[in-house]
């Protein structure tokens, strides 16, 4: 069961969902929401509430389905419901997301009152599983509607009939949702289109799942090689040096005023020597966003990890959602449960090796 709780902060509305002890962000399909705009899911962000890391979701003005279906839809309006949720969950497949990762509940899927605009709910948690797959959604969605206004029968009815089958695949569901045939015979209601007009966000032309080209899919194809070739480096880099005993790099002779600061960093590939300066020290490719910039290594993210500086002098690294992972000593960490970094520690973004040193 999800437990969410609805924040209006004056500005907007969003969900939250506190992560339980044993969960874990899984840090591809965080990496996948925080990265990117993604058609039809709710926009992300990360937050810390009395020392416990949540999930927020923006809703803004959107109204649940479940409001809905109590203030009353028409048939038409229900499929063209169905339509928007499959066209969302296909075109995420393209961002690894998986179809058990949603959140199938009614009262967490949201709408305008136009039905132009949705947004699911997509939960980034590693081995976490809905309750009910989508088929299974769908058809519950199905029946309520039949309790709800006493009619069983029309193409509802029909499209109940061919996820009873469990046999279709998501696309010709899609392609059974918007069929001419249905769309003539459930004609066009006043602000609710039934053929194909949503638009992603960024005004590009709407990804038809059910019709996708031939180069569209040698890009996806790449893209999952890529995220998942990046992930088998990090662990064979972590497997084949974690537990070498090879003495640490020894910086050299430092000024006063980099002896104050107390630590520093090599990077492998390059034997490139980083002092680490400040309280909060950011690594990743993004040389706006980050105090050293990781060049030349797509598998690390923009943001990737961070290291603090305690009033104690120890020094702590954590994960900032990144795609690929951050690993200290063989060990994966996660964010929002940094790790303490000793005198020689090695440290892994991605498949990009540093080591840790405490200067003399």
């Amino acid at each position: 069961m999800n437990d969410f709780e609805i924040i209006n902060n004056g500005k907007t509305t969003y969900l939250q969902y506190p992560l339980k002890k044993n969960q874990i962000i899984d840090s591809t399909s965080s990496g996948m929401l925080l990265n990117n705009d993604i058609f039809g899911l709710a926009p992300v962000s990360l937050g810390d509430e009395a020392g416990e890391l949540v999930i927020r979701y923006e809703i803004g003005q959107l109204v649940s389905l479940a409001e809905m279906i109590e203030n009353g839809l028409s048939e038409g309006a229900m499929i063209s419901i169905m339509r928007k949720m499959t066209k969302v969950i296909i075109h995420a497949e393209d961002y690894l997301l998986e179809l058990t990762g949603y959140c199938y509940d009614k009262k967490y899927v949201f709408l305008d009152m136009e039905l132009r605009n949705i947004r699911m709910i997509f939960i980034p948690v590693e081995k976490y599983s809905s309750e009910i797959n989508f088929r299974e959604f769908c058809r519950k969605l199905i029946e309520e509607y039949f309790e709800k206004y006493g009619r069983n029968q029309g193409y509802l009815k029909e499209v109940d009939r061919f996820l009873a089958q469990g046999k279709g695949t998501l696309t010709e569901l899609l392609q059974l949702l918007e069929s001419e045939e249905m769309d003539i015979k459930l004609g066009k209601k006043k602000g609710i289109e039934l053929t194909s007009d949503e638009r992603i966000q960024n005004d590009k032309p709407e990804i038809e799942p059910g019709n996708v080209s031939e180069e569209k899919k040698v890009r996806t194809l790449e893209r999952k090689k890529v995220v998942l070739e990046n992930s088998k480096k990090a662990a064979k880099a972590i497997e084949d040096t974690a537990y070498r005993t090879e003495p640490a790099y020894v910086l050299h002779k430092q000024t006063n005023d980099e002896i104050r600061r107390k630590a520093g960093i090599v990077r492998e590939s390059t034997q490139e020597e980083i002092i680490v300066e400040g309280i909060n020290f950011i690594i990743g490719q993004s040389s706006e966003l980050c105090q050293y910039s990781v060049t030349g290594n797509a598998a690390v993210s923009n943001r990737h990890a961070r290291i603090t500086k305690k009033k104690d002098g120890t020094y702590w690294i954590e994960d900032l959602f990144s795609t690929n992972g951050t690993f200290v000593d063989g060990m994966r960490i996660y964010q929002g449960h940094p790790t303490e970094l000793r005198n020689g520690s090695r440290i892994f973004l991605a498949d990009e090796q540093f080591t840790f040193h405490i200067l003399i």
